[in-house]
Protein backbone atom coordinates (compact mmCIF):
# COMPACT_ATOMS: atom_id res chain seq x y z
CA UNK A 1 0.00 0.00 0.00
CA UNK A 2 1.16 3.23 -0.45
CA UNK A 3 2.35 5.60 2.23
CA UNK A 4 1.72 9.30 2.50
CA UNK A 5 4.76 9.99 1.42
CA UNK A 6 5.02 7.98 -1.72
CA UNK A 7 1.34 9.14 -2.70
CA UNK A 8 2.65 13.00 -2.71
CA UNK A 9 5.58 11.76 -4.78
CA UNK A 10 3.25 10.24 -7.81
CA UNK A 11 1.05 13.24 -7.70
CA UNK A 12 4.74 15.49 -7.97
CA UNK A 13 6.40 13.44 -10.17
CA UNK A 14 4.15 11.31 -12.19
CA UNK A 15 1.16 13.50 -12.99
CA UNK A 16 1.72 16.79 -15.92
CA UNK A 17 0.95 20.01 -15.15
CA UNK A 18 -1.08 20.45 -17.77
CA UNK A 19 -4.92 19.46 -18.66
CA UNK A 20 -5.38 16.31 -20.85
CA UNK A 21 -8.50 17.33 -22.02
CA UNK A 22 -9.51 13.64 -22.39
CA UNK A 23 -12.59 13.29 -21.21
CA UNK A 24 -13.25 9.99 -21.92
CA UNK A 25 -9.75 8.61 -19.54
CA UNK A 26 -11.21 11.24 -17.14
CA UNK A 27 -14.89 9.53 -17.14
CA UNK A 28 -12.56 6.46 -16.90
CA UNK A 29 -10.71 7.26 -13.45
CA UNK A 30 -14.08 8.57 -11.87
CA UNK A 31 -15.96 5.03 -12.66
CA UNK A 32 -13.20 3.21 -10.59
CA UNK A 33 -14.59 5.53 -7.63
CA UNK A 34 -18.31 4.61 -8.68
CA UNK A 35 -19.36 7.75 -10.11
CA UNK A 36 -18.84 9.51 -7.22
CA UNK A 37 -19.98 13.10 -8.65
CA UNK A 38 -23.31 11.91 -9.57
CA UNK A 39 -24.24 11.41 -5.41
CA UNK A 40 -23.53 14.30 -4.24
CA UNK A 41 -25.06 17.98 -3.77
CA UNK A 42 -22.67 20.01 -5.44
CA UNK A 43 -22.62 23.70 -5.72
CA UNK A 44 -19.77 24.10 -8.87
CA UNK A 45 -17.83 27.89 -9.02
CA UNK A 46 -16.26 29.12 -11.65
CA UNK A 47 -14.30 32.46 -12.15
CA UNK A 48 -11.51 34.80 -13.08
CA UNK A 49 -11.05 36.05 -9.49
CA UNK A 50 -13.05 35.40 -6.06
CA UNK A 51 -13.49 31.82 -6.53
CA UNK A 52 -11.83 31.04 -2.84
CA UNK A 53 -13.32 33.52 -1.18
CA UNK A 54 -16.89 32.65 -2.10
CA UNK A 55 -15.86 29.09 -1.94
CA UNK A 56 -15.53 30.00 1.53
CA UNK A 57 -18.37 32.20 2.56
CA UNK A 58 -20.81 29.38 0.85
CA UNK A 59 -19.29 26.94 3.31
CA UNK A 60 -19.55 29.25 6.60
CA UNK A 61 -23.41 29.63 5.47
CA UNK A 62 -24.43 25.84 5.01
CA UNK A 63 -22.07 25.29 8.54
CA UNK A 64 -24.64 27.42 10.29
CA UNK A 65 -27.03 25.49 9.25
CA UNK A 66 -25.51 22.35 10.65
CA UNK A 67 -24.55 20.70 7.52
CA UNK A 68 -21.23 19.20 6.47
CA UNK A 69 -19.74 20.99 4.10
CA UNK A 70 -16.97 19.17 1.47
CA UNK A 71 -14.87 21.73 -0.22
CA UNK A 72 -12.46 21.51 -2.75
CA UNK A 73 -9.95 24.48 -3.74
CA UNK A 74 -6.81 25.02 -5.61
CA UNK A 75 -3.95 25.44 -4.50
CA UNK A 76 -2.79 24.83 -1.50
CA UNK A 77 -0.50 26.13 0.66
CA UNK A 78 1.92 23.35 2.56
CA UNK A 79 0.24 19.95 1.33
CA UNK A 80 -2.01 18.43 -1.26
CA UNK A 81 -4.51 18.02 1.19
CA UNK A 82 -5.41 21.34 1.82
CA UNK A 83 -7.01 21.34 -1.11
CA UNK A 84 -10.07 18.87 -0.18
CA UNK A 85 -11.65 19.30 3.29
CA UNK A 86 -14.50 18.78 5.19
CA UNK A 87 -15.90 20.87 7.61
CA UNK A 88 -12.54 22.93 7.54
CA UNK A 89 -10.45 19.79 8.07
CA UNK A 90 -8.26 18.46 5.14
CA UNK A 91 -7.98 15.30 4.02
CA UNK A 92 -6.11 12.98 6.34
CA UNK A 93 -2.78 11.09 5.51
CA UNK A 94 -4.65 8.00 5.30
CA UNK A 95 -7.68 8.42 3.27
CA UNK A 96 -5.46 10.44 0.74
CA UNK A 97 -2.62 7.45 -0.07
CA UNK A 98 -4.95 4.81 -0.89
CA UNK A 99 -7.45 7.04 -3.26
CA UNK A 100 -4.38 7.85 -5.09
CA UNK A 101 -2.62 4.19 -5.43
CA UNK A 102 -6.15 3.30 -6.39
CA UNK A 103 -5.60 5.97 -9.53
CA UNK A 104 -2.13 4.94 -9.76
CA UNK A 105 -2.45 1.14 -10.69
CA UNK A 106 -5.57 1.96 -13.02
CA UNK A 107 -4.02 5.17 -14.74
CA UNK A 108 -2.84 4.48 -18.34
CA UNK A 109 -1.31 7.47 -20.31
CA UNK A 110 -2.18 10.35 -21.52
CA UNK A 111 -1.35 11.17 -18.10
CA UNK A 112 -3.68 13.14 -15.56
CA UNK A 113 -2.43 16.82 -14.73
CA UNK A 114 -2.23 17.56 -10.86
CA UNK A 115 -5.71 18.98 -10.93
CA UNK A 116 -7.53 16.16 -12.41
CA UNK A 117 -5.95 13.49 -10.01
CA UNK A 118 -7.23 15.45 -7.20
CA UNK A 119 -10.62 15.91 -8.41
CA UNK A 120 -11.64 12.64 -8.13
CA UNK A 121 -9.57 12.28 -4.73
CA UNK A 122 -12.12 15.07 -3.58
CA UNK A 123 -15.41 13.86 -5.22
CA UNK A 124 -14.51 10.55 -3.43
CA UNK A 125 -13.96 11.66 -0.13
CA UNK A 126 -16.76 13.68 -0.01
CA UNK A 127 -19.47 11.00 -0.76
CA UNK A 128 -16.63 8.49 1.79
CA UNK A 129 -18.13 11.08 3.95
CA UNK A 130 -21.27 11.59 3.13
CA UNK A 131 -22.03 15.57 3.35
CA UNK A 132 -24.77 17.44 3.13
CA UNK A 133 -23.21 19.57 0.29
CA UNK A 134 -20.58 19.91 -1.82
CA UNK A 135 -18.68 23.48 -2.39
CA UNK A 136 -16.30 22.84 -5.87
CA UNK A 137 -14.22 24.91 -7.52
CA UNK A 138 -13.21 24.64 -11.37
CA UNK A 139 -9.51 24.72 -12.12
CA UNK A 140 -8.96 26.49 -15.21
CA UNK A 141 -12.16 28.35 -16.90
CA UNK A 142 -15.04 25.92 -16.83
CA UNK A 143 -16.31 23.77 -19.86
CA UNK A 144 -13.10 21.57 -20.60
CA UNK A 145 -12.55 22.03 -16.58
CA UNK A 146 -12.19 18.40 -14.76
CA UNK A 147 -14.89 19.62 -12.44
CA UNK A 148 -17.52 19.86 -15.17
CA UNK A 149 -18.30 16.38 -15.01
CA UNK A 150 -21.74 17.40 -12.67
CA UNK A 151 -24.36 17.23 -14.44
CA UNK A 152 -27.62 18.51 -12.10
CA UNK A 153 -25.64 21.26 -9.31
CA UNK A 154 -27.58 22.58 -6.67
CA UNK A 155 -26.22 26.12 -8.21
CA UNK A 156 -23.75 27.16 -10.36
CA UNK A 157 -21.46 30.38 -9.69
CA UNK A 158 -19.81 32.45 -11.80
CA UNK A 159 -17.79 35.26 -9.77
CA UNK A 160 -15.97 36.90 -12.18
CA UNK A 161 -14.47 37.21 -15.70
CA UNK A 162 -11.31 38.74 -17.06
CA UNK A 163 -7.99 37.47 -18.80
CA UNK A 164 -7.15 34.87 -17.49
CA UNK A 165 -5.19 31.76 -19.31
CA UNK A 166 -5.87 33.30 -22.70
CA UNK A 167 -3.18 30.40 -24.08
CA UNK A 168 -6.61 28.27 -23.28
CA UNK A 169 -9.71 30.16 -22.88
CA UNK A 170 -9.53 32.63 -25.63
CA UNK A 171 -7.91 35.76 -26.03
CA UNK A 172 -10.94 38.40 -25.37
CA UNK A 173 -13.71 39.29 -22.87
CA UNK A 174 -16.54 36.95 -24.91
CA UNK A 175 -14.61 33.93 -25.46
CA UNK A 176 -13.65 33.44 -21.99
CA UNK A 177 -17.26 33.93 -20.55
CA UNK A 178 -18.26 31.09 -23.01
CA UNK A 179 -15.77 28.84 -21.35
CA UNK A 180 -16.84 29.91 -17.98
CA UNK A 181 -20.67 29.78 -18.28
CA UNK A 182 -20.04 26.15 -19.95
CA UNK A 183 -20.51 24.92 -15.58
CA UNK A 184 -24.09 25.89 -16.32
CA UNK A 185 -26.85 23.21 -16.45
CA UNK A 186 -29.60 23.08 -18.40
CA UNK A 187 -32.87 23.25 -16.15
CA UNK A 188 -30.67 24.20 -12.81
CA UNK A 189 -29.88 27.58 -11.36
CA UNK A 190 -26.37 30.08 -11.63
CA UNK A 191 -25.70 33.11 -10.16
CA UNK A 192 -23.26 35.36 -11.14
CA UNK A 193 -21.31 38.35 -9.68
CA UNK A 194 -20.70 41.37 -10.87
CA UNK A 195 -19.22 41.06 -14.73
CA UNK A 196 -18.41 42.83 -17.75
CA UNK A 197 -21.03 44.01 -19.83
CA UNK A 198 -20.01 41.52 -22.66
CA UNK A 199 -19.60 38.85 -20.61
CA UNK A 200 -22.49 38.72 -18.73
CA UNK A 201 -24.51 38.80 -22.43
CA UNK A 202 -22.37 35.59 -22.43
CA UNK A 203 -23.75 34.71 -20.17
CA UNK A 204 -27.11 35.31 -20.00
CA UNK A 205 -27.06 33.59 -23.32
CA UNK A 206 -26.10 30.70 -21.96
CA UNK A 207 -28.43 30.46 -19.01
CA UNK A 208 -31.79 31.38 -21.01
CA UNK A 209 -30.85 28.52 -24.12
CA UNK A 210 -30.37 26.07 -20.98
CA UNK A 211 -33.35 27.20 -19.37
CA UNK A 212 -31.35 28.46 -16.31
CA UNK A 213 -32.28 30.94 -13.93
CA UNK A 214 -30.10 33.85 -13.25
CA UNK A 215 -29.50 35.20 -10.39
CA UNK A 216 -27.24 38.15 -9.54
CA UNK A 217 -25.11 38.47 -5.85
CA UNK A 218 -22.83 40.70 -4.48
CA UNK A 219 -20.24 40.46 -1.57
CA UNK A 220 -20.50 43.02 1.65
CA UNK A 221 -18.21 43.58 4.36
CA UNK A 222 -20.00 43.82 8.26
CA UNK A 223 -16.92 44.32 10.50
CA UNK A 224 -14.25 41.69 9.65
CA UNK A 225 -17.14 38.73 8.03
CA UNK A 226 -17.97 38.87 4.56
CA UNK A 227 -21.37 38.06 3.23
CA UNK A 228 -23.15 36.95 0.04
CA UNK A 229 -26.15 38.46 -0.70
CA UNK A 230 -28.54 37.25 -3.76
CA UNK A 231 -30.76 40.12 -4.96
CA UNK A 232 -33.00 38.08 -7.42
CA UNK A 233 -33.35 36.72 -10.55
CA UNK A 234 -33.69 39.96 -13.02
CA UNK A 235 -33.19 40.68 -16.83
CA UNK A 236 -30.81 44.25 -15.86
CA UNK A 237 -27.29 44.87 -14.16
CA UNK A 238 -26.81 45.07 -10.86
CA UNK A 239 -27.81 48.62 -9.36
CA UNK A 240 -27.45 49.98 -5.71
CA UNK A 241 -31.14 49.69 -5.14
CA UNK A 242 -31.64 46.40 -5.94
CA UNK A 243 -29.79 44.79 -2.92
CA UNK A 244 -31.33 43.11 -0.16
CA UNK A 245 -30.67 41.47 2.58
CA UNK A 246 -32.46 38.33 2.09
CA UNK A 247 -31.19 34.92 0.00
CA UNK A 248 -33.62 33.73 -2.87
Amino acid sequence: MFTYNQAVEHVTESCQKSSTKNREYFAHILGLFGEPHEHLRVIHLAGTNGKESVCAMLASVLRQTDASVGVFTSPHLESYNERVTVNNAPIPDGDFAPQIELIARHSREPRMSYFEIMTPVAFHYFRQQAVDYAVIETGTGGLHDATNVVSRPLLSVITSVGRDHVAMLGGTIPEIASQKSGIIKRGRPAAVGKLPPEALDIVRAAASERGAALYYYVSIHIGRESKLLIVGRQKAPLSTGAVSSGVT
